[in-house]
């Protein structure tokens, strides 16, 4: 039998590779992983999808790269970025093919060939469905999945959320595929390289497991609440994207692999971590199921946390005022606006985003929270930030203008290294630097560098509460886990006790800080 012609590719450069790995076990390692991905639900959805337009069935190598793409994809959107062209540097698209690192890529030539030579043979046959920009030296090359190929994917991923005439049919699963903890994905940091609060923290979420209740999921009652819930395309694929790290079994099993954002921030690929909130309730169990789940998220946290960076105290206390006995939200905009926009804009501003530039960013993410098109127009923006929260504006402002690029490039920063509550260090200069060589040509936001500051100081705060709560309190196991609140099972005659432990705990520790509880 013929050997495969990127096998063919690999012996070309086998006497380089290192001793550790020899030539066997790197083929062996890649097709092992590009296997998994295939059995994978969107793996699946990926193949049937090619074996439409190219009319035979796709190597795993083709499955593997388009799979890829639509992960780039799929977090360009929840980033609220255009993710029609996708930018992606070779070494992390090689990651995310293989299973194999982006420091493995960067420090190992045979790594380098493997994408020169293998990928081109996977791009070559699916040209009709997939723009690939050519190489330029400093620059990234930018793909494009193409409009049929998108359509046969959407087509699929509809067939299998809402059911097809109730005609339901499904693969064997293979359940010996991921049901053992996750390792560390490494972004930004390794695992011995965390701040020891997020080390705890991450420590017990990778011990903790979750049952998705697929025999719900694949029912006709499953279905059926599937299609009540009327998603867009875009909820379709983000929802698509979580229940692709799900493995299909109705056991216990372990969250996806973790990562954490430069600001400390601890996340994981896709998983129950990434559905929403009703979806979440309604297919999300304990492991036991004689337990319930009590929600738990910081109230308030962001808006806290700023008005300590903008030392607003006044601002502040009004705010723990009503947190204390009510919501927030109604106290923000209108009560005709959505919660869900609200949330999106004031996030967006604790964040460092421009107010002229919160409408379109709202704009794009309430559609894609709400299922449905949402215009957020500059009155609704400035609406919200009336009444406790104007002094905010000016404020933040004020603080903004101390760190732009014209003020850092000039010299005129006193302190160039800040740290955040994690003790993760920002280096203003670097960041600097960095976004320069970023934007090349193009209009420079010169509150860009002060806005990521400010994103880095707030969510290390707030990741140095709910990381410590988790490594310090929680001895229960976690079904869920999102950047300011995460879910528990409990038994049920312990429900009160555990929130009177956490609560006090809270209050000693973080006196402005409040919990919110639901138990279902």
């Amino acid at each position: 039998m013929m050997l495969h012609l990127s096998r063919i590719y690999l012996l070309l450069f086998s006497l380089k590779l290192n001793k550790k790995l020899n030539m066997e076990d790197f083929i062996k390692k890649i097709d092992k992983y590009q296997l998994k991905i295939t059995q994978k639900m969107k793996g699946r959805l990926v193949a049937k999808a090619l074996e439409k337009l190219i009319g035979k069935a796709p190597t795993n190598q083709q499955v593997a790269y388009v799979y890829s793409l639509l992960r780039v994809r799929n977090q360009k959107a929840q980033d609220n970025e255009p993710n029609d062209y996708l930018q992606i540097p070779v070494e992390y698209l090689f990651a995310l093919m293989t299973p194999f690192s982006v420091e493995d890529y960067k420090t190992k030539l045979k790594f380098k060939k493997y994408m020169a030579t293998v990928t081109k043979e996977t791009i070559d046959p699916l040209f009709d469905f997939i723009s690939v920009t050519g190489h330029g030296e400093g620059y990234c090359r930018r793909f494009m999945l193409g409009e049929e190929l998108m359509e046969e994917i959407k087509e699929e991923l509809t067939k299998l959320i809402n059911g097809e005439d109730d005609e339901l049919a499904f693969a064997k699963p293979d359940l010996n595929v991921g049901l053992k903890p996750a390792a560390w994905g490494g972004r930004c940091l390794r695992s011995n390289q965390l701040p020891e609060v997020t080390k705890k923290a991450w420590e017990k979420l990778r011990d903790s497991k979750f049952v998705f209740d697929l025999k719900l999921f694949r029912s006709r009652e499953g279905r059926k609440f599937n299609r009540s819930l009327d998603l867009s395309t875009d909820q379709e694929e983000a929802l698509g994207s979580a229940l692709d790290d799900i493995q299909e079994t109705n056991e216990p099993q372990y969250h996806g692999k973790f990562y954490i954002q430069e600001p400390g921030r601890l996340h994981t690929s896709g998983g129950p971590m990434a559905l929403t909130s009703k979806i979440r309730k309604h297919y999300v169990k304990p492991t036991n199921k004689a337990n319930k789940v009590m929600e738990m998220d910081l109230k308030c946290a962001q808006l806290i946390i700023l008005c300590d960076i903008l030392q607003a105290s006044e601002t502040k206390e009004q705010i723990l005022s009503i947190i204390k006995t009510d919501s927030i939200w109604k106290h923000i905009g209108p009560t005709t606006l959505p919660k869900e926009v609200k949330k999106v804009v004031i996030y967006g501003f604790c964040f460092g985003a421009k107010i002229s530039e919160l409408p379109f960013l709202a704009t794009q993410k309430a559609e894609k929270k709400l299922g449905y098109r949402f215009t957020v127009t500059k009155e609704m923006v400035n609406s919200c930030f009336e009444g406790i929260l104007k002094p905010l504006v000016e404020l933040r402002d004020e603080w903004l203008a101390n760190y732009t690029i014209d003020k850092i490039e000039a010299g005129e920063i006193e302190k160039v290294i800040h740290t955040n509550a994690l003790d993760l260090r920002f280096n203003l200069k670097k960041e600097t630097s960095e976004y320069r060589s970023e934007v090349k040509k193009g209009k420079v936001n010169n509150s860009k560098i002060g806005a990521k500051l400010l994103s880095h100081l707030a969510q290390g705060a707030e990741q140095l509460i709910i990381q410590r709560m988790i490594g310090e309190q929680i001895d229960e196991n976690i079904l869920t886990y999102s950047y300011d609140g995460l879910s528990v099972e409990v038994e049920p005659s312990k429900v009160e006790e555990i929130k009177e432990r956490l609560a006090s705990w809270l209050a000693l520790e973080f006196p402005d800080s409040l919990l919110e509880f639901e138990v279902y």
